[in-house]
């Protein structure tokens, strides 16, 4: 079971501390880790409200390589991708790390860093992905809080709704997608040099409608119902 752990790494504002608690506790999550956080005050605990024993079961730590330490997988967050840095050039989008976390066991840590300057390239390098939340042009930079609950919102079904876990088509149920689209496509002699990309059009177009098992399963029994009959006509 994925369980989910919030990393923020020097916050400089005890209200957004709170508040990320707050968006914790509506998501259902519960491990917080503060790395040089400022000291708590009334401020983080009015921005809790309900959340308050959130915030005081955090764990505070001096480095974020200790409180990693017992991570199976660690993320960090950017709002700045591409460019010359080479640990931001490939990045997750936050619907694109829910699909991976689906199938990963452990805990796994998100990273979250300062209000003005966020994470730095060597703490971005000791993340296993970075993931950016796509945003307008014009203003890249969310709040912090914020950025924290797009991504809890994402996740939620990850770690806490396990009926959820089932809808997701698994690695084996897409390969058998694939080889029944491309056994029909020879069958029926479409352009040899437009099958594959075909297939991955149909693919992509599944994915973004957010099929399910069930879905791919029923679109699969259409296909053999196809191939069946197609098979029939060259009797």
């Amino acid at each position: 079971m994925t369980h989910i752990r919030i990393v923020l790494v020097e916050p400089r504002y005890t209200g957004n501390i709170g508040s990320i608690a707050r968006i914790m506790k509506n998501f259902g999550f519960d491990d917080l880790a503060l790395i040089n956080p400022p000291v708590l005050d009334i401020d983080s605990i009015k921005m809790a409200m309900h959340a308050s024993d959130i915030l005081e079961s955090a764990k505070i730590y001096d480095k974020i390589k200790d409180a990693i330490d017992e991570s199976d997988y660690v993320v960090g967050t950017t709002s700045v991708v591409g460019g010359r840095s080479y640990v931001r050039k490939l990045y997750l989008t936050p619907d694109r790390l829910k699909m991976i976390l689906k199938d990963k066991e452990g805990i796994v840590s998100i990273l979250f860093g300062r209000e003005d300057n966020g994470l730095s390239n060597e703490e971005l390098k000791l993340c296993d992905a970075v993931l950016n939340i796509p945003s307008s042009s014009d203003y890249l930079a969310l709040n912090l809080a914020q950025s924290v609950g797009i991504i809890l919102y994402e996740l939620y079904s990850v770690e806490k709704n396990d009926t959820d876990k089932d809808y997701f088509p698994d690695k084996d149920d897409l390969i058998y997608l694939e080889d029944h689209l491309l056994r029909l496509l020879y069958k029926i002699n479409f352009p040899k040099i437009d099958k594959e990309k075909t297939v991955l059009m149909i693919k992509r177009i599944l994915e973004t409608a957010g099929a399910g098992r069930n879905e791919i399963q029923h679109i699969r029994g259409i296909l053999s119902a196809i191939e069946k009959k197609i098979d029939e006509g060259m009797r």
